[in-house]
């Protein structure tokens, strides 16, 4: 039996009372506070262990999940940042670009000089240099 009345003899244990949202914790036995219009339930010990387990399956399942949608998360905002950093210097250099003038001038050419190439000429020795050797080479 799980429905007990207010000034009833019970066990040890957890009990709730519902009209009130009240937790009574009964260390020994003994009786039940308040009159017989109070109903309390009797809550077992490993009814608690139901929330506990699924406060472990929630975090174990949104622990990972939710690491990867942060990180996802992150990677917008800073794509977003990027982009708006981006976008305003495009912006800046197309202010910058719309005030510079690019005069064509078809007569100016900066590589106008001789269309003829210059020939490298051979280098000679003269033959009055005397050789090294004390004055005595082939050609006397």
């Amino acid at each position: 039996m799980y429905i007990f009345r207010g000034g009833q003899i019970v066990d040890a244990g957890i009990y709730w009372e519902s009209e009130n949202n009240e937790k009574v914790v009964m260390r020994a036995s003994g009786y039940l506070p308040g009159l017989d219009n109070k109903v309390y339930f009797k809550i077992p010990d490993f009814y608690l262990m139901i929330p506990i387990l699924f406060c472990g399956l929630v975090f174990s399942v949104m622990f990972p999940y939710g690491i990867g949608l942060l990180i996802f998360a992150c990677i917008c905002m800073v794509h977003n940042i990027l982009f708006s950093v981006c976008s305003a210097c495009e912006d800046f250099l197309k202010e910058i670009f719309a005030h510079m003038s690019v005069a064509y001038k078809p007569n100016l050419s900066f590589f106008s000089g001789s269309s003829k190439k210059l020939k490298k000429r051979k280098r000679t020795t003269p033959k009055s240099i005397s050789a090294p050797n004390g004055g005595n080479s082939r050609h006397q």
